[in-house]
């Protein structure tokens, strides 16, 4: 079930209300940016199904992420900050 950026972005596109759409292109594009600042696979800064359920977020802490499995601690610490203020534009 691994999912491709294109596919990510498809799904998006599809089945996704128009706010959580925006804010997964948003993680999406950080997500682009990050990867290619680190030189590493966009997957290892954020996976395709984390992107996801950050996007939809809703009146939720991120913290209820990592108690599901969803994102790691050490992500969180790492990239917390910018995902908040990413999902408060």
């Amino acid at each position: 079930n691994n999912l491709s950026s294109e596919n990510v972005l498809i799904f998006v596109n599809v089945a996704l209300p128009q706010s959580q759409k925006v804010l997964a292109k948003s993680l999406a594009k950080w997500r682009e940016n990050e990867a290619k600042q680190k030189n590493r696979p966009r997957r290892w800064i954020l996976s395709d199904k984390a992107l996801l359920s950050l996007a939809t977020l809703e009146n939720t802490a991120m913290s209820s992420l990592v108690n599901n499995g969803k994102i790691s601690h050490k992500m969180l610490t790492r990239y917390g900050e910018q995902w908040q203020k990413l999902l408060n534009e």
